[in-house]
Order: C-alpha cells, then structure tokens, then sequence
C-alpha cells in the first residue's frame, strides 16, 4: 500500500528530479516516511527518529537465535542444507 501511494504523490509532483522512479522511491521517499512515522509515533524530532532509522532495531540475542532456527527449519525442509 504505501507503494503505492508513494508512486501517486510521486506523479503528482510537478519537478521531475528523479529518472529513476522505483529507485527515487525506495532510496529516499520511502525512507523519509519511515523517519517522518517514527518522529510522530515515538514523539521525536525529525533528527532523532532519523538516528534511531539509521541505527535500525535492536534485536536480542534469543531473538536472532529464533530467527536462524526459524530459516534453519524452513531450509531442512525444503531440501536444502
């Protein structure tokens, strides 16, 4: 959804500084609305929803232990090791 919606806010600007849709829109649209969502959910500035963006989440050690079990298993599963 939010594809798409980047693509018409996209289509609706009239400069056309970008050559590339799909690359201006995962490069910098969608990152920007991920920092704007952050700064307005967690009652940040734009600088600091920007930083924790950036530093991407944190992820417990039991957590990435799941993980790796989770894809060992679909791998096993799908018959490769």
């Amino acid at each position: 959804m939010t594809y798409f919606h980047l693509t018409s806010f996209l289509d609706r600007t009239p400069t056309q500084t970008h050559s590339d849709t799909i690359k201006f829109i995962m490069d910098v649209l969608f990152p920007e609305s991920i920092i704007c969502s952050l700064a307005g959910l967690e009652n940040l500035t734009t600088l600091e929803a920007e930083e924790e963006f950036l530093q991407g989440p944190v992820i417990d050690i039991s957590e990435r232990k799941q993980f790796d079990r989770r894809i060992k298993n679909i791998l096993k599963k799908s018959g490769n090791p």
